[in-house]
């Protein structure tokens, strides 16, 4: 019996294992596709002086195994060097595969911080803090 129980401890084990590194290499498929797709849609990763101010573009990619499916979070932020014009904030999550935009937040940060735009899916949200609560489940699953 305790040969038995053994025996089926370890191939508990490998399929764990299996499991992880599945689940990395689909994190690291989801990274890679990521970085293609930042770069074809929005350019370089950084900030960039132009004629019309400084615009600055990140993004962070998660694989989320609970949907098996790749999101990209893009963050964009454009500034005239003057400050003439209002600070824009757009964040963007994207479903890497479909290239379909999820969610978006748009706030111009130079008014009274209330976002221009902001939704997921069919639910609207009214601060930052609530979107990024509702995009938690994409990003942190």
């Amino acid at each position: 019996m305790l040969v038995l129980i053994i025996g089926l401890s370890s191939v508990s084990y490998a399929v764990t294992s299996t499991a992880k590194e599945e689940y990395q290499l689909q994190e690291r498929r989801c990274a890679n596709r990521a970085a293609e797709n930042f770069k074809r849609d929005y350019g370089n990763f950084g900030i960039t002086d132009t004629s019309n101010g400084k615009i600055g573009k990140v993004y962070t990619s998660h694989y989320n195994k609970r949907l098996n499916k790749c999101f990209e979070l893009v963050t964009y932020v454009n500034a005239k060097d003057d400050n003439s014009i209002p600070l824009l904030k757009a964040i963007m999550l994207i479903d890497v595969v479909d290239n379909d935009e999820v969610a978006t937040f748009v706030q111009y940060v130079f008014e009274d911080n209330s976002p221009v735009s902001c939704f997921i899916f069919d639910k609207t949200c009214m601060s930052e803090n609530e979107w990024e609560l509702l995009i938690s489940p994409y990003m942190n699953e």
